[in-house]
């Protein structure tokens, strides 16, 4: 099969996919036995679908720039919430080496806006990955699940360039959820509304932003505080 992006975006892009895919196993296996910590229970989920966005992103901008963009000058590697800031600023340019994301695309400025979009949704999730992997905490099902279809939704995008689409066959379909996002926003407004500590109150607070169908046009004041 001929290579249409380098080596090691494409190592990017796939190890993308099987983050994805190890998410939609973990919310997936039967529960076998209860939580003490219920924040507990879906914590490596959601850590995995904020790493499956940051390396979709990562792919673009190693493929547009080569590895070490994905690095300060110190050396280290960047932050998710610097990937994601550095994925929209490359995209948006549209110079011509990001022609790849559009390549066979019939309507390549509404495929860049769309990207775009959905970047800043993801961008969130970047910063819950850190609370997953690195403090053990997630967000309810309907949350995780909806944050994983997000991711999948993301990385598919992504594959209808034709310069892609080969590398994202083995993604997983979307998970079906039963729940509409409405009537889980309406849920964790009320959790909101009802929870005893700041901590419950931030987490609910940063689930909505998850699973509303658009973003505000401003960025909130606690954004920020996600870091």
């Amino acid at each position: 099969m001929p290579m249409y992006l380098k080596r090691d975006a494409i190592r990017f892009i796939e190890a993308s996919v099987s983050a994805i895919s190890m998410a939609v196993a973990a919310l997936g296996m039967p529960r076998r036995y209860d939580f003490r910590e219920e924040a507990a229970e879906n914590a490596v989920a959601i850590g995995l679908a904020g790493v499956a966005a940051e390396l979709s992103m990562s792919a673009v901008i190693v493929q547009a720039q080569g590895e070490d963009a994905l690095k300060f000058p110190t050396g280290f590697y960047k932050t998710g919430s610097h990937i994601v800031d550095d994925f929209k600023k490359l995209v948006g340019s549209q110079i011509p080496k990001m022609m790849f994301l559009t390549q066979g695309i019939e309507e390549p400025s509404a495929h860049i806006a769309k990207l775009l979009e959905m970047a800043s949704k993801l961008k969130l999730l970047t910063k819950l990955r850190a609370g997953g992997l690195h403090a053990g905490r997630g967000p309810s099902m309907d949350v995780s699940i909806a944050c994983v279809n997000d991711v999948i939704a993301f990385i598919s995008l992504l594959g209808t360039s034709s310069r892609i689409k080969s590398y994202i066959d083995t993604l997983p379909k979307p998970i079906i959820i039963t729940k509409s996002y409405d009537l889980i926003v309406d849920e964790l407004i009320q959790k909101v509304a009802q929870s005893n500590t700041t901590l419950e109150k931030v987490s609910s607070l940063a689930s909505v932003y998850l699973v509303i169908p658009e973003l505000p046009d401003d960025e909130p004041e606690w954004f920020p505080a996600f870091e």
